[in-house]
């Protein structure tokens, strides 16, 4: 009877599961995991950068820190700056092993999803699709820590009311929660090329919040939703 129960639980749980709620999870776990090993490759490069500008070589310089970059982002550099071959070698290694456990994690919540009815829909089907790329690819959410981007923000219905329906939380690693009285969500957000502008995706439903201040409209497929920084809070 206890196996039995276990076997509901975990069969419930895969039904009521996401591609969105996945991909938010891997995001903010990967994220975490990836932070010691990102810290460190910043420390070893540092160090090689200022040889470089000490030498003359600025050019040199600039392209490590770009390449330095891209490996935090998951980018491929395709000719490491020769100062850097072994370290970013020595990189890639750990950072592998450091997203495993989260990548493990969220490729069997996929499995799951796909044996239940859920993964038997085309829309979901793609969306499985796009999240098992994203974590193969070992590519999750850049933290904006230099957005300026407020952390929570009060939901409203149209622009003037000061009713408050819910609150809205950016986390660091692309997580977006959404906490109103009776319902609490998850999904995901991310920088796009356009200034102060985010796309997100809650449950399969995209939206586009573009950013004014202390204030926010957010495109949903309900329709225009406004947002307001909490007054106090912090900032990514």
């Amino acid at each position: 009877m206890k196996l039995l129960f276990v076997a509901l639980i975990f069969v419930s749980s895969a039904f009521a599961d996401t591609p969105a709620q996945i991909a938010a999870d891997y995001h903010s776990k990967a994220a975490a995991a990836l932070q010691k090993v990102n810290d460190t490759l910043e420390k070893a490069t540092v160090p090689l950068i200022a040889d470089l500008v000490k030498s003359g070589d600025t050019d040199g310089a600039d392209l490590l820190r770009t390449q330095m970059k891209s490996k935090v982002g998951g980018d491929p550099v395709l000719k490491p700056q020769a100062r850097a071959k072994d370290l970013f070698k020595n990189y890639d290694a750990a950072r592998v092993k450091a997203l495993e456990p989260a990548k493990k994690a969220a490729i069997a919540r996929i499995d799951a999803m796909l044996a239940s009815s859920e993964g038997k829909k085309l829309d979901v089907l793609t969306a499985l699709n796009k999240v098992r790329a994203e974590i193969e690819a070992g590519k999750p959410a850049m933290d904006p820590t230099s957005t300026g981007l407020a952390r929570q923000w009060t939901y409203h219905m149209n622009a003037t009311t000061d009713r408050v329906s819910g609150m809205i939380i950016f986390e660091k690693g692309g997580v977006l929660k959404l906490d109103f009285p009776n319902n609490q969500d998850s999904g995901t957000w991310k920088k796009t090329q356009e200034p102060d502008t985010y796309e997100t995706n809650v449950r399969g439903e995209k939206g586009l919040l573009k950013v004014t201040g202390q204030t926010a409209e957010w495109k949903r497929e309900v329709g225009i939703r406004y947002l307001r920084a909490k007054e106090g809070g912090s900032e990514l």
